[in-house]
């Protein structure tokens, strides 16, 4: 009030104005703030302009009755919230299953349910368990509830598979039938018949668009052995269910099938485990083509099972190698005279 004296006694005019609402102010009970008032009136003097224009037409608009804009701005604020989220958060996982972004619909219609509406600390909860980011909860959800209110079936699956990465080359599979068996006996030799990259081919057989078999050559049968093996299966059938409407053929407990084996008592090529420094095992033949054999005899008949079904006989009746053991006649480098030998 000094000042102000002091500044009427200078030339400055006092503004009743302003004195006036301020004790009105101070009368309603709020206390003036001295020190803004101070701030105000050094900004004047230092030649800032108040906008007198701008606070006039908040307080007309106040006056008209204009609300503000409350949704907007919670929405803003959500979606403040929503990024800073994410910014908070530490390693996010890059793709989800399809399990798991159901997994996110369901726990956020379960809270629904529950309380009426999904808030947002509830996706920040949901986003904290499943290791992602909040915007990706709030698609899922946005997306399930868009088809919950066209009610349709929630899908709230990828849809980048099938969508997303480099497109297969063009490629005719159905001439893989034009080209002869013997150039189809490897990829590599397919591949140059048709054409294709060996890498190419080779995708489509691991996505089962091309098969591997194993051929075996058969026995050429003539008209007589053909009649002859049809004469066989004709008398293993039943005799007393031959009339009936239904014939069956033989149980076959009372036969045994016999078969014989050779096996060579090394092989050409072999495999062996060695430590590294280790010497090369020598195995030495007078002729490859002359290895020794062996032959073994086995025999097998039909399995037997009790009333309760158990395993009472496995049909195995047993294997015998037919070779002598006799003693050597003399010494030599392989062995010793008098000792074993097969």
């Amino acid at each position: 009030m000094a000042e102000e004296e002091e500044g009427a006694r200078e030339g400055h005019a006092m503004d009743t104005n302003l004195m006036v609402e301020e004790e009105e102010g101070a009368r309603d009970g709020h206390a003036i703030d001295l020190n803004l008032m101070a701030e105000e009136e050094e900004g004047a003097r230092d030649g800032h302009a108040i906008d007198l224009n701008l606070m006039a037409e908040e307080e007309e608009g106040a006056r008209e009755g204009h609300a503000m804009d409350t949704n907007l701005m919670v929405e803003e604020e959500e979606q403040a919230r929503e990024e800073e989220a994410d910014a908070q958060g530490n390693a996010k996982k890059k793709e989800l299953t399809d399990n798991e972004r159901f997994g996110i619909y369901f726990a956020l219609r379960v809270i629904e349910l529950r309380d009426g509406e999904v808030h947002l600390y509830d996706k920040v909860l949901v986003a904290t368990l499943m290791n992602v980011c909040v915007r990706t909860v709030s698609r899922i959800w946005n997306l399930a509830k868009e088809q919950l209110d066209l009610g349709q079936e929630v899908n709230v699956s990828s849809k980048k598979k099938g969508n997303v990465g480099r497109k297969r080359k063009e490629l005719d599979m159905a001439r893989t039938a034009t080209i002869p068996l013997n150039r189809r006996r490897t990829i590599r030799s397919l591949a140059r018949c048709l054409g294709v990259p060996y890498s190419t081919l080779h995708d489509r057989f691991q996505l089962k668009e091309l098969k591997r078999i194993t051929n075996t050559v058969k026995p050429f049968l003539k008209p007589a052995n053909k009649i002859a093996r049809l004469k066989f299966c004709i008398s293993m059938m039943d005799e007393h269910s031959i009339s009936t409407p239904y014939p069956s053929f033989k149980s076959m407990n009372n036969m045994v099938h016999i078969d014989e084996k050779w096996y060579d008592m090394t092989r050409v090529k072999n495999t062996y485990y060695v430590l590294p420094g280790e010497r090369e095992p020598e195995r030495t033949v007078s002729n490859t083509n002359s290895i020794g054999k062996v032959m073994f005899l086995t025999a097998v008949a039909k399995p037997r099972y009790n009333d309760e079904g158990q395993l009472t006989f496995d049909g195995k009746i047993g294997t015998w190698a037919f070779v002598v053991e006799t003693e050597a006649q003399r010494n030599s480098q392989n062995r010793d005279r008098g000792t074993g030998k097969q």
